[in-house]
């Protein structure tokens, strides 16, 4: 899986900070991402810390698909409870090997606890009951994660494209769903805000690469893309903050039938 949510989501997400929709779309992709799930969990180890507090910290090497994550450059306190485990781990180390190396520091000291790996497999589904997602959501959340398609109330838009928008208590964000039929194509367009694109099943592609179930994609008013469905379709869950601004032949049409 090479696309992934950047470090301030996943921060965020752990903190129980994220907005309702987003929420909803990072729970989803860390259940199949074992990656985003240790990020996740090391942050909730730390105190759930969100990006606004390591401001400033020099960076250091990130997996490929990541913001690169910041530490601090003295040794102080990261968070209550893991004092002595960061304090024994100097900037010189962390600069030159990275996040891994601070992990691998904690799982080398006794008091610092760590999940062992073979519980992240077995407890990848079961333990999404503690996620972070409000409880007003958490039916739409396990009908998405049980991939309960059929049960949503669908739109068609075109022969080839259907929606279902989800009603959630989130002011900022609008979260849909999208049934595309194989090969369909969805207008060349950019956007007027931030677009979150999570693959719940097939695939699309589109200039800058193909995109799996499971993959989280971010894009924003600085790209413009026209996303085709794979050979089996696809189902995506989309979060905007802003409408989308299609940009084709027909693209002042659709916008003036999007008012």
């Amino acid at each position: 899986m090479k696309h992934h949510p950047d470090i301030d989501l996943l921060l965020k997400f752990a903190s129980g900070q994220l907005e309702p929709a987003l929420s909803i779309a990072v729970g989803l992709h860390q259940l199949e991402c074992q990656f985003c799930r240790e990020q996740i969990e090391t942050f909730e180890m730390f105190g759930g810390d969100t990006l606004e507090n390591l401001q400033g910290w020099p960076v250091i090497n990130s997996p490929q698909g990541m913001t690169p994550f910041h530490t601090k450059g003295t040794t102080e306190t990261m968070a209550s409870g893991v004092d002595e485990c960061v304090a024994e781990v100097s900037t010189g180390e962390l600069l030159d090997s990275g996040f891994e190396k601070l992990l691998q520091h904690l799982e080398g000291d006794s008091s610092c606890s760590q999940i062992a790996d073979s519980e992240y497999e077995n407890n990848a589904q079961m333990a999404w009951a503690d996620l972070p997602i409000a409880q007003i959501d958490r039916p739409i959340f396990s009908q998405l994660n049980n991939r309960q398609f059929d049960e949503l109330p669908w739109k068609k838009v075109t022969r080839k494209i259907w929606r279902s928008q989800i009603e959630l208590q989130d002011a900022d964000l609008c979260i849909e769903i999208f049934k595309f039929s194989p090969h369909a194509k969805i207008p060349k367009h950019t956007h007027c805000g931030r677009e979150f694109t999570l693959v719940l099943e097939g695939d699309f592609s589109d200039q800058d690469g193909n995109y799996a179930s499971g993959e989280f994609i971010e894009k924003n008013q600085h790209n413009e893309h026209q996303p085709v469905a794979g050979e089996q379709g696809c189902i995506c869950l989309a979060v905007t903050d802003a409408p989308l601004k299609f940009t084709g032949a027909l693209g002042p049409f659709i916008n003036w039938l999007n008012r």
